[in-house]
């Protein structure tokens, strides 16, 4: 699948098709832990570096009811299907991988707005960036 870089805007996509009425978005980081390692005999710490850490990606939605983007999201939830998904930043960098969705979590709805959701995707495996 080809990820085309893109120059405005955000998007985010479950198996190649665009999720609509996006809020905003928390794209994937990285980050590696650290294990210590000192004895703490001589009065100092150290740490030695472990694994590398793909944290959920996350985004809004405006919820609309019958869009079948955001049905599938929710169905995804409660039959835990791992699905591709790819975030892809204005900034020309695209992260993309297998995960599951992990939250879908409404948030407080305004008596004359729009309901929103906030969802995350929990990796299954590797994340690639470009």
């Amino acid at each position: 699948m080809s990820l085309a870089r893109q120059t405005t805007g955000t998007l985010v996509k479950r198996n190649g098709v665009t999720i609509s009425e996006l809020f905003s978005v928390a794209p994937p980081k990285f980050r590696r832990n650290k294990m210590e390692t000192s004895t703490h005999n001589d009065g100092r710490e150290s740490n030695q570096l472990g694994m590398i850490r793909q944290d959920d990606g996350a985004f809004r939605i405006n919820f609309v009811e019958d869009d079948a983007t955001h049905n599938q999201i929710f169905d995804d939830l409660l039959a835990n299907t791992n699905a591709t998904w790819s975030f892809i930043m204005p900034s020309g960098v695209s992260y993309f991988g297998p995960g599951r969705v992990q939250k879908w979590e409404p948030v407080d709805a305004p008596t004359d707005g729009v309901q929103q959701v906030d969802v995350a995707i929990t990796w299954s495996g590797p994340v690639d960036m470009t």
